[in-house]
């Protein structure tokens, strides 16, 4: 047993004496998870199998019995949100199973065949994405970048491991992850400075357009697909693109899914502040301060967005601030900054723009 300095890594060579048949090696029960399953709003928390370049997650509350993995075992784990335990072969192994004794005790194991000896590694640490990828063997896939509702979607993956290194950078020149969120928000702001205007433009030809659209409205309120392709006509004429408003909330998603990704499944967040109240900037802001000044901010950019006289769409506009305020309400603090900075700027955008296209 070697043990490395400043690592959470353990090497171990086991020779098995006296055995001639296949044997298990397993990671222990549990690491300290109290509670298994999804958790929530946040990614999985269970036992994770590396077989080849695919992940296996074996959620609990579904296992009945063994759960053998056949293939290459790159490693086999047991993590929650912030922390993992994972065994590590040195040696060719193509077997791993997943046991749970009982609802609360769970055991992830490699099988080795013919009673051979074998190296292996014994991980167990937090997960920090750096020092996970800095092992090479791809456990770093264990934290849920891409994690989306009930998926892990590639494109998340990406976004938010982009938007990881950018932060990681601002971090480094400022030594505190708020202040790297707003510097963060600022390049994001910048990205879509182009889609945004366009955006502004659009909703405001829309706006001009709503007296010629009342006139199709009434002229065709029998026919719908002689309005349909009235309406078409008249927006091909005047060059408007009635879906151009909603295309930078559209493409900001990915953007959004992979910060909240980041914010809630990486340790690097956990327990840092921003200032005064905000002491962890991975969970709530526990007087709620920050997802009302979001919820005002809103209103603000509403007031400065060009309406349509549609009084469904009105409607919807008018309650969006206050849905948007209640879902970020037990959202992670860091989050709420990052929408809040990203409104403030908008606001700032369209104001400019306004400003511009009076001249």
């Amino acid at each position: 047993m070697r043990f490395h300095n400043d690592s959470y890594k353990v090497d171990v060579d086991i020779i098995p004496v006296n055995i001639s048949g296949n044997y298990s090696v397993s990671t222990g029960s549990n690491f300290g998870i109290a509670e298994w399953g999804e958790a929530k709003m946040m990614g999985f928390v269970g036992p994770t199998t590396m077989l080849g370049t695919k992940v296996k997650k074996d959620k609990v509350a579904k296992i009945k019995g063994p759960v053998y993995h056949d293939g290459e075992v790159k490693w086999t784990a047991l993590q929650d949100k912030y922390f993992i335990s994972a065994l590590i072969p040195g040696d060719k192994v193509n077997k791993a199973i997943i046991k749970k004794n009982s609802e609360k005790d769970v055991q992830a194991e490699i099988e080795v065949p013919d009673g051979k000896k074998i190296s292996l590694s014994l991980f167990a640490g937090p997960k920090e994405y750096g020092l996970l990828k800095s092992l090479n063997v791809g456990l770093d896939h264990s934290i849920s970048f891409g994690w989306f509702i009930i998926w892990d979607l590639s494109i998340i993956a990406w976004m938010a491991k982009g938007l990881f290194s950018i932060l990681q950078f601002f971090y480094k020149i400022s030594h505190n992850y708020g202040i790297a969120i707003i510097l963060l928000t600022f390049i994001v702001r910048v990205v879509f400075i182009p889609l945004t205007y366009k955006s502004f433009k659009s909703m405001k030809g829309l706006q001009t357009l709503q007296p010629e659209i009342q006139k199709l409205q009434k002229k065709y309120k029998d026919d719908r697909a002689e309005l349909n392709k009235a309406m078409m006509e008249l927006y091909k004429n005047h060059k408007v693109n009635p879906l151009g408003g909603c295309l930078p909330m559209v493409l900001q998603l990915p953007v959004f899914i992979g910060l909240y990704n980041l914010l809630a499944a990486t340790i690097e967040l956990r327990h840092s502040p921003l200032f005064l109240w905000i002491k962890d900037l991975s969970v709530k802001d526990p007087y709620y301060v920050m997802p009302i000044i979001m919820g005002i901010t809103m209103v603000v950019q509403q007031k400065m967005t060009p309406t349509t006289v549609d009084p469904m769409q009105a409607k919807i506009m008018l309650i969006m601030p206050v849905v948007f305020t209640f879902f970020f309400l037990n959202f992670p603090s860091g989050l709420v900054l990052y929408w809040l900075v990203n409104n403030v700027l908008t606001i700032a955008q369209q104001y400019a723009t306004v400003r511009y296209s009076k001249r």
